[in-house]
């Protein structure tokens, strides 16, 4: 047998003192609810359970503690090595053809040292599964080939290898154990713990601080209402489109709307001072309709700098009423909107433009604003 090589030309085995595990064994292999070697080397032939805990529960600790103490192991490998002693004393049993008058504390004891020898002697070979002087192959090695290929072994259609049942049962076992094993993280210090849950006690603070300032912050009434047009010269091209006769169109000429047009890429662009210099030329030098619209966009310019005084002065030197009142009404309104957060003295006035928006305005959606505007105010 491989593991002959373990006994003297005597044939006994090496002398090592172990008398507290003799001892031990001899105990729960007299005590009440022991298995007889025989029940033993039967339930392994069939693969059965309660006989598979038993020999767990008997010689695990023993042997396990002798090849620890005798090749300075981790637990973790010496359990290793006595689950293969287990499977591979189950396999010989399950195949019908061998026989021995030792006892399975002995044989299994055995088996787990052959294993570890073998194993030894096999580092570095990957390609083929070591075997020793018998042909045996190394058990350690079937197992790791059972892990990997679980699945298959499990179909229903496959017939199990001699001792991979044996296997399933040691692996249901060592679940539990193998979590007590686990790296266990150090208890954290009681003063670190007070420190993180100050701090997240900050954040949350913090972030509701946040939450609270930005909900009850007073409304913003002149940037939640102004909303000027994308494009100065699409929104010159709607106004007058909209008149049902065409010979009522003013024409501006090509120069009124290649400055428009020059006014309205700076505008877009957000070159909201460059866009300013067209349109003082269109104020100069250009017909009075054209100037309407110049003077009109050119309070919408002041309106985004932020300058509400000149934007009024822009909005009453329009003199294009029937294309303008509208817009009018509206941007004067916001305009003192503006300007109130800069002159709260004139809060009077600016209730009196915001409500002239809600009577004269055409436009629903202003007619809304205005009235949440002046609810807001009041």
């Amino acid at each position: 047998m491989s593991w002959l090589f373990l006994f003297d030309q005597q044939g006994k085995p090496p002398r090592i003192e172990m008398p507290t595990f003799a001892r031990y064994v001899k105990f729960m292999e007299s005590s009440e609810g022991a298995m007889e070697p025989h029940d033993i080397f039967e339930g392994l032939r069939r693969s059965d359970e309660q006989t598979v805990r038993y020999l767990y529960k008997t010689y695990r600790e023993p042997i396990t503690t002798e090849l620890r103490e005798m090749f300075d192991l981790l637990s973790p490998d010496a359990d290793d090595l006595f689950k293969a002693a287990v499977v591979e004393l189950a396999r010989q049993l399950q195949s019908g053809v061998w026989e021995s008058d030792k006892t399975p504390f002995e044989l299994i004891r055995s088996w787990a040292l052959s294993e570890y020898y073998l194993l030894d002697k096999s580092q570095g070979d990957d390609e083929a599964p070591p075997v020793d002087e018998s042909g045996r192959q190394h058990t350690l090695w079937l197992i790791s080939d059972w892990r990997a290929n679980q699945y298959e072994y499990d179909r229903p259609d496959r017939i199990e290898p001699d001792g991979y049942r044996v296997w399933r049962i040691a692996e249901d076992i060592e679940r539990p154990r193998q979590k007590t094993f686990a790296p266990q993280h150090a208890a954290e210090p009681a003063a670190n713990k007070i420190w993180r849950i100050t701090l997240i006690l900050l954040l949350l603070l913090t972030a509701g601080y946040t939450v609270y300032t930005y909900i009850s912050r007073p409304p913003d009434l002149f940037k939640d209402n102004f909303s000027p047009p994308e494009s100065l010269w699409a929104d010159h091209r709607l106004r007058y489109e909209a008149a049902a006769d065409s010979a009522a169109r003013p024409d501006f000429g090509e120069i009124c709307a290649s400055l428009l047009q020059e006014a309205d890429q700076q505008y877009r662009a957000g070159r909201f001072e460059a866009a300013q210099d067209p349109l003082l030329l269109l104020v100069l030098d250009t017909v009075p309709s054209c100037q309407s619209d110049a003077w009109f966009y050119l309070a919408l310019l002041r309106l985004e700098q932020n300058d509400p005084v000149t934007a009024i002065d822009c909005l009453t030197k329009i003199e294009d009423l029937e294309h303008f009142s509208e817009d009018i009404t509206w941007y004067m309104a916001l305009s003192m909107v503006m300007l109130e957060k800069q002159e709260p003295s004139i809060r009077e006035k600016t209730i009196r433009a915001v409500e002239r928006v809600l009577y004269s305005s055409q436009r629903e959606d202003r007619k809304a604003s205005a009235e949440k505007m002046l609810r807001q105010m009041r």
